[in-house]
């Protein structure tokens, strides 16, 4: 159900809104033993599905709205603290999605946050563009909930640098616009140099495809979209070395280079010295919100049109 609308289902988990004003209503029960002839198992959830269907009562799955969130049901023995985890999951969901879980001014003082932390790292920064107010907003609410210890790095936005003749140079071929590779690779650039002369430890997070899976560490191929990645001393220093501010290009482009999984020969050939070592998470550990031509995407450097491939919607994507 990718597409916006409402769909009639045969049953629904865990939460059912039901218009009281509705006469039929007075027809519905999750209890087995309030409906004729009833031989299905003892499952309220069951029970009110066929009970809705003997009735002539339509459910629906609605997708056009955001009506709020449920977390899973526990199972029977798992602890409470799993119930904790879901439950942040959700608040962070909602965060996501600019729409946080408002709490009552009475209740605050029940509410317990964790203590700050660099989770195993030097250093934790969150590239934000100023004129950014909502997004940084809502990144500063999710580092909260997490506990996590981050400093706001402030991104280079294109039309804040002056291009003069000859101080920036784009990489061979590479189109001449200039939102979208300074401010990737001027942040990059000066956060690279800040954690050489101040950290030591990490590895790459990348949206990307995999080969020689290895449980949950992989390595990544053409990875476009480095949305958030660990990146250690070493690692900064190789990407400091290859000097790319004399050769701009966006660092999403740029790091699949310098692991030496870039399709370009000619961007590549401007940076022969491509080693470094790149691993990811799978499953991913960090995601977009929303994808290029998703309702609601929003993007301050990609603004490329969206290629439509005859018969693509006839492929299945899933069982």
């Amino acid at each position: 159900m990718k597409e916006p609308g409402c769909y009639d289902v045969p049953m629904i988990h865990s939460a059912v809104l039901i218009d009281l004003r509705v006469l039929e209503s007075d027809k519905l029960t999750y209890d087995p033993a309030k409906i004729t002839d009833y031989t299905g198992p003892q499952d309220d959830i069951i029970a009110f599905a066929i009970n809705t269907r003997s009735n002539n009562i339509s459910l629906n799955v609605c997708n056009d709205k955001l009506y709020g969130f449920v977390p899973v049901p526990l199972e029977e023995n798992v602890p409470l603290s799993i119930d904790y985890h879901q439950l942040l999951n959700i608040k962070l969901e909602a965060i996501s999605r600019a729409a946080p879980l408002k709490v009552h001014k009475d209740l605050m003082h029940h509410i317990k946050f964790p203590e700050l932390s660099k989770y195993s790292c030097d250093e934790i920064y969150m590239i934000n563009l100023e004129r950014r107010i909502e997004r940084r907003q809502l990144m500063i609410q999710s580092f909260r909930e997490l506990g996590m210890d981050a400093i706001i790095f402030r991104a280079i936005g294109g039309s804040d640098v002056k291009v003069a003749e000859g101080i920036i140079i784009l990489v061979s071929d590479f189109p001449r616009v200039f939102h979208s590779p300074l401010p990737c690779l001027f942040r990059e650039a000066n956060k690279a140099n800040y954690r050489v002369n101040n950290t030591q430890n990490a590895i790459l997070l990348a949206d990307s495809q995999i080969v020689d899976s290895q449980e949950h560490i992989v390595k990544p191929l053409y990875s476009y979209w480095t949305l958030g990645y660990l990146i250690s001393y070493k690692g900064a220093q190789k990407l400091i070395d290859s000097r790319p501010l004399l050769n701009l290009l966006p660092v999403d482009e740029y790091l699949p280079i310098m692991f030496d999984q870039h399709p370009n020969e000619t961007w590549k050939s401007h940076f022969p010295k491509r080693n470094l070592k790149a691993f990811s998470a799978s499953p991913l550990l960090v995601h977009p919100t929303h994808y290029t031509g998703q309702r609601g995407h929003i993007s301050d450097t990609e603004d490329s049109n969206i290629v439509n491939v005859p018969g693509r919607a006839s492929i299945k994507t899933e069982l």
